[in-house]
């Protein structure tokens, strides 16, 4: 489970700030669209606690609040 977790702060997310990838391996050229669901990875932040950050930001910073 760490390594899935080393996967969402050294790949989708390594950039921080709220960016992060629209595929797993942080291909750049990636479609936007295909950024699903990126809360599913907190399920890792037992095992690797700097996912919360990363993806939370996320949230933050790139999604609407209604």
């Amino acid at each position: 489970m760490r390594r899935f977790g080393r996967t969402v702060t050294h790949d989708f997310a390594r950039l921080g700030g709220g960016v992060l990838f629209a595929n797993v391996g942080g291909d750049p050229g990636g479609d936007p669209d295909l950024a699903q669901m990126p809360a599913r990875w907190l399920r890792l932040t037992p095992f690797a606690p700097e996912v919360y950050e990363r993806i939370a930001r996320f949230y933050g910073a790139c999604v609407p609040s209604t």
